[in-house]
């Protein structure tokens, strides 16, 4: 409330519950203290930052003890910088207080730091719930696969299966070995994906597969590089590696070689084709 001090807006939902003052008191200089604004208590809001005003509802949030926290995409408005540092301590305060908090995002990446688990909705439905390991290294719907982060993503058939492998033909007729949840026949359509930065190029690395390209794109993001890579019937395939000198080096249009392990082959099943 902008007519209120950053104190009475945290004693607001103590005194609405008939709190007595000096418990009140209390619990407010708490609050301010666990998201690091013990001193601001007198200021007005139009006196903070965005990040503190964002520290302000949090705490305000917090203050009577709640059982479940609903957070619906609070940093949103928030440059980069300033989510990553209210991220950690959201989940800090998650952490110390012991509740269960409720986070709604479009934020991928947020989605990933802030989770015990993860539920991804599609189209108003649950599509996958698991944790972030579970959902970003074994998805098991075409949906999470695409929608979690960057992926290599292909169709496929199925050549031959295994005990606990299957092996598979895909773009430009390569031949890949996968791992795989559930049941699939010989000649079924599945999808395949493995994420890019387990794709390595030209290194000598043990791997189970293999495709060969030609080199379209190279773009440095910072720390991480991307390559983009053409197979021969134009499918793109893309590898991350973590940014070197010698990327001025590379040259676009020569023939590269990329390689991948099988464990980190996801093959996906009742897919609905495109």
């Amino acid at each position: 409330f902008p007519h209120m001090t950053v104190a009475e807006n945290l004693a607001f939902p103590l005194e609405v519950r008939k709190m007595g003052k000096t418990e009140r008191e209390a619990k407010v200089n708490r609050a301010l203290d666990m998201v690091q604004l013990g001193e601001f208590g007198a200021r007005r809001p139009m006196q903070l930052s965005g990040g503190q005003q964002q520290r302000v509802a949090v705490a305000r949030s917090l203050v009577f003890d709640p059982d479940l926290v609903l957070m619906d995409e609070p940093l949103g408005a928030l440059d980069k910088k300033l989510r990553g540092t209210l991220q950690r301590e959201i989940k800090q305060l998650h952490e110390n207080l012991g509740i269960t908090v409720l986070y709604v995002t479009h934020d991928q990446e947020e989605a990933m730091v802030m989770s015990d688990r993860i539920c991804v909705m599609n189209d108003g439905r649950i599509d996958q719930i698991g944790t972030p390991d579970e959902l970003y290294f074994r998805p098991s719907t075409v949906f999470s696969a695409d929608f979690l982060g960057e992926s290599n993503l292909f169709n496929a058939e199925v050549l031959e299966v295994k005990k606990d492998s299957v092996v598979i033909r895909g773009p430009a007729g390569i031949i890949v070995q996968g791992e795989i949840r559930g049941s699939v026949n010989t000649g079924e359509r599945v999808k395949f994906m493995v994420r890019p930065e387990f794709v390595y190029t030209d290194k000598d690395v043990p791997s189970d597969n293999s495709a060969e390209g030609i080199l379209k794109e190279v773009i440095v993001t910072g720390q991480i590089t991307k390559y983009f890579v053409k197979l021969s019937d134009s499918t793109e395939m893309m590898s991350l590696q973590l940014t070197r000198r010698e990327v001025d080096k590379v040259e676009i249009g020569r023939p590269i070689i990329l390689s991948w392990s099988k464990t980190s082959t996801v093959v996906l099943t009742n897919i609905t084709e495109s």
